[in-house]
Formats: C-alpha cells, structure tokens, sequence
C-alpha cells in the first residue's frame, strides 16, 4: 500500500514541477488550488484501492462459497452411498431442491445464486 501512496503522491509532484518547475512554491491563491489536487489525488488513491479491494473480496466470496457447496455436495453424495442410508426413506436421500418444480429455464442450479450482491450491491463511497 505504501509503494502505491508514494506513486500516487510522485506523480502529482511530477505534474506540479512540469507545470511550474523545480522548487516552485504556490502563493496566493495557488495554496487553495494545490491543496485541492493534493487532496483530489488522495481521494482518487483511496477510490482506486477500495474498488480493488471490493472486488477482490467478491472474488474470494465467491471461490470460498463454490468450494464450500462443492464440499458439502460431496459429504451429501458420500452420505447417499452408504449402507445405512438404505433404512431411510427415499425423500431423506434427496437434497430439499428436488421437491422444488424445473423454471421454464429447466433444472434448478446447485450452484450458489449470484443474487447481485457484492461491488454492484455495494459500491465503494467514492
């Protein structure tokens, strides 16, 4: 995070000594206008990492709920093969999705829905 704050911070340095030379110091009304890009830059900074940071989690959020479906499906798969599971009635062996009706789009998923949360439910404050 520090390597990208001093970038962020070298670059508006760069834009200031391009635009008014080495050892240039504001005055007047150039204090207002350069604390303003100082501070524009930091809230530029801090958006930039929150998007990717936010979208980041969305991604683990996701990777972490598929292998953890995919690992309660398979102790659920390994419960049906075994032999005590014949005494049980067949509705027992069946996961609850099955008594649900197809949708015209056919079989429900076992997949996690993707239901619209994550960065679009909840985008960064910038």
């Amino acid at each position: 995070m520090r390597q990208i704050a001093v970038r962020i911070i070298r670059e508006a340095s760069d834009q200031v000594i391009a635009e008014h030379g080495e050892g240039w110091m504001p005055a007047g009304d150039e204090i207002a206008a350069a604390t303003d890009m100082l501070q524009r830059m930091r809230t530029i900074g801090t958006c930039s990492v929150e998007t990717a940071l936010a979208r980041a989690m969305d991604q683990a959020l996701q990777d972490e709920l598929g292998a953890y479906v995919a690992r309660a499906m398979a102790k659920g798969a390994e419960s049906a093969d075994r032999p005590e599971s014949a005494d049980r009635p067949e509705s027992a062996d069946r996961p609850e999705s099955a008594d649900r009706p197809e949708s015209a789009d056919g079989p429900q998923s076992s997949a996690p829905a993707r239901s619209g949360r994550g960065l679009d439910a909840h985008p960064p404050r910038c």
